[in-house]
This record gives C-alpha cells, sequence and structure tokens, in this order.
C-alpha cells in the first residue's frame, strides 16, 4: 500500500497493522497530516512540520474515534499556528500549566525529586493537608502574595513553629514551580514567590529550638518507667517488649526514630559486632559497632523473631508509631521524651565524656560539611567501638543497670546539633 495517498475512512481502515514497530502514511490532501499505525492496533492522526529548522510532532487524535474530515480541520489549525511561529505543544503544556493546583506542584515535585525520603514526603503531604487544605485544588497562580501573608498571621497566633514549617514548604514548591512550569513562550510561568512577602517585611516567627533532653538523674526513673510499662501490659507482652527495647535501642545508638524502626536482620553482622543502616536521612548507610548491650538485646531478640525486621509491628511490617510507647513511658513518670530527644541525649553524653567530635559525628551520621581535616581521616567500624562503648557504659550506669557512675552535668554542654 501506498504510504502517501487522500485519506478516507475505508482506505484507513483497510490499513493493516505492522508485525512490529509502527508505519506512518500521508494525507496527500493537507500536507503535514499523518496517520501512525502501531503494530499495537492502535492508529493516531498527528501533524508533522518544522518550525524554525526543528521537526515538530503534534498528536491531534485516534481514529476513527476521529474522524478524516476532523483531522483535516484540526490539522490546518494546527499548522497556521507553526506559520505564525506557535509552538502548538508548548502552548498545550503552558495551558495545563496555567491550571496547575497546589497539590499537583507537590505531586510533581516529589516526580522529580526522586530521592527524597518517604518519611520527608508524608510530612510535606501532612503539612499541605493540615494547613492549606483549602489550597489544594486551587492554581498556583491564583494563590497571591496577600492571600500567604493572611494565612501565615492567622497560624502564627496559635502556632508560630506550624506557621514557619507551612511556609517553608510552600516557598520550596513555588520554587520548584518558577523552575518547572512555563509559558507557550517557553518563559517562567511562576514569576513571583508569594512567601517572600514574609521576608520581606521579616515577619518569620523567632522560635526557639528545641532542646528536649534526659539529663543524668533522669534516665534511671525512664529506664525504670519502660519495665513498669511492660509489666502493666501483660496482655500484649511481645508488643510492650519490642517498644521497651526499642526505646532502649535509640538511646543507646543515638538512631532516627525510623532508622531505628526499619533495620533489619540481614543487615545485623554477629560475626564482625558490627549493624548497617541502610534508610538513612542523608542517604549514606551507617554503620555502628554493636555494644556488648546491643548485642546481648538483639541475641535475645533474634531467637524470637518474627519478620525481617529488628523491631516487628503488626504483622511482618516494621515498628511504625513508637510515639505511644514515648507517652505511656512519660505518663508513668513524668519525664517526656521524644525519639529525637534520645538522640540529642547521646550526643550530649558523648560530649561530655571528651569523645572526639569528628567520632561523634560518624557515630549519627552527620556531614562533615566543608572540615578539610576531616577528609583527610579514614574511617573503620572498629574506631568507633570504644567510644560507642564509652557512651553505653555511661546509659547503664545511669540506669541503674551496672555500678553507679559519677554524675556528668549534660546542662551546659547541650549542643545544637539534630
Amino acid at each position: 500500500m501506498e504510504t502517501t495517498f487522500s485519506f478516507s475512512k475505508s482506505k484507513l481502515l483497510k490499513i493493516q497493522l505492522p508485525e512490529s514497530g509502527r508505519v506512518t502514511y500521508k494525507d496527500s490532501e493537507v500536507k503535514g497530516l499523518q496517520l501512525r499505525v502501531s503494530y499495537t492496533g492502535t492508529k493516531s492522526f498527528l501533524v508533522y512540520k518544522k518550525l524554525n529548522g526543528k521537526p515538530k510532532r503534534v498528536t491531534l487524535g485516534q481514529f476513527p474515534s476521529m474522524t478524516v474530515e476532523h483531522a483535516r480541520k484540526n490539522a490546518q489549525q494546527e499548522i497556521a499556528k507553526m506559520f505564525d511561529g506557535i509552538d502548538p505543544n508548548q502552548a498545550k503544556k503552558a495551558k495545563r500549566n496555567r491550571g496547575v493546583t497546589l497539590s499537583q506542584c507537590l505531586e510533581d515535585y516529589f516526580l522529580v525529586h526522586r530521592r527524597l525520603a518517604e518519611s520527608t514526603k508524608l510530612d510535606y503531604r501532612s503539612v499541605i493537608k493540615n494547613n492549606m487544605s483549602e489550597w489544594m485544588n486551587r492554581p498556583l497562580l491564583d494563590i497571591k502574595r496577600n492571600d500567604v501573608a493572611a494565612k501565615f498571621r492567622h497560624m502564627s497566633a496559635d502556632k508560630p513553629a506550624t506557621a514557619n514549617k507551612c511556609m517553608r514548604v510552600l516557598r520550596a514548591l513555588f520554587n520548584f514551580a518558577h523552575g518547572e512550569y512555563e509559558d507557550d513562550m517557553g518563559n517562567p510561568m511562576i514569576l513571583d514567590n508569594p512567601v517572600t512577602r514574609i521576608s520581606h517585611n521579616r515577619e518569620w516567627n523567632k522560635v526557639e529550638r528545641r532542646q528536649g533532653i534526659l539529663k543524668p538523674n533522669d534516665i534511671k526513673p525512664w529506664w525504670a518507667a519502660i519495665d513498669r510499662m511492660v509489666e502493666a501490659e501483660p496482655s500484649q507482652h511481645d508488643t510492650a517488649g519490642t517498644l521497651a527495647d526499642y526505646l532502649r535501642f535509640v538511646l543507646c545508638t543515638g538512631m532516627r526514630r525510623m532508622e531505628a524502626a526499619t533495620i533489619r536482620w540481614e543487615n545485623i553482622d554477629f560475626r564482625n559486632d558490627c549493624m548497617t543502616v541502610v534508610r538513612t536521612k542523608n542517604k549514606k548507610p551507617l554503620t555502628l559497632p554493636i555494644t556488648s548491650y546491643i548485642k546481648e538485646m538483639l541475641k535475645r531478640r533474634q531467637a524470637e523473631k518474627v519478620s525481617e525486621y529488628v523491631f516487628n509491628g503488626r504483622g511482618t511490617a516494621h515498628l511504625k508509631d513508637p510515639k505511644k510507647a514515648f507517652d505511656r513511658v512519660g505518663e508513668i513518670c513524668g519525664i517526656r521524651v521524644t525519639a529525637h530527644d534520645l538522640r540529642r541525649t547521646f550526643i550530649s553524653i558523648a560530649e561530655s565524656l571528651d569523645i572526639s567530635p569528628y567520632a561523634v559525628k560518624k557515630l549519627v551520621n552527620h556531614s562533615m560539611g566543608g572540615d578539610v581535616t576531616a577528609g583527610y581521616i579514614v574511617w573503620d567500624v572498629e574506631r568507633l567501638r570504644a567510644p560507642i562503648e564509652k557512651i553505653n557504659e555511661y546509659i547503664l550506669k545511669q540506669a541503674g543497670a551496672i555500678e553507679t557512675a559519677p554524675v556528668v552535668s549534660l546542662e551546659n554542654k547541650r549542643k545544637k546539633t539534630i
């Protein structure tokens, strides 16, 4: 069959599907109108024409849903646009961009930033849903500076820290939108970031950084409250026992909440007494020595393991919501801390014991930043064994699990470290 002929319904219906790939046919009536036939059975009308020396293909629709007459009419319209220097594909994209909503922008942001941790994605979604739900289906172009300023002031009255966080997320999305969405001339669709009004007026809330920590004299009652939590819930002994181990594990390793919750048995190496956390905040695997106390805990848990995770939740999943355990322990002893407070406690204890700042950073997987000296240090997991054993010994002595240690005040040695 000739590849160039006068399109008609009867002729197009007779076209046989290729065995593989696709074949293109050209209409002799309207120059530039084509029909692309795929081996899968799809027959699509399209326009092919060069614009500024570059080939452009514009898909019109599928045959036979789109008739030959309709295809010719649409093709002539698209060709006319290209004669005027307009790229129809860019115009279609621009039309979609003009209607992009806050919710769509968030999903596009995640598609582009594929390496974002799932916890970060959940956090961003939560921020938008809980604080800007009325804007989720609103086009970005309709969110103005006055709207943002009014919302920020309203939120700041009751939740200044949340207001700051909410606006930081919104600012990130608008910065992303500026580079992502273009008009039909290829220029940025979003020219203004409405959150800049807050910076211009210097309205950001001054929020004191959290300094929660387990003080030396708090460790023993908090540690004992964990045992009381297990004893008070005999019907849920397995769950309570897992939570108890998890709380102590976080304190004795300084790991982040989800780093500890998602650690797998396959990442535990008893032969070399070390463990590796794969899912970390900075995407860099963290390998730590297993201390004597942690090894005893892990061996006990391994003998009764029910899933691939060290700290199992329901079924075969990992532990999901340790917050309830922190709340329960807090109710028992009156000392309320979070997982991050335990991490802060671990770091503060390390500093109080005069452990090298470089070793502390490696233990908690913090970046060395632009420290030139740190770049010359070759780290091996064994170099961290003595420091982490020393920290664990201090914690266990303060907890009353072994002989009492001399009290070292952490009050004046806190580090503003996250």
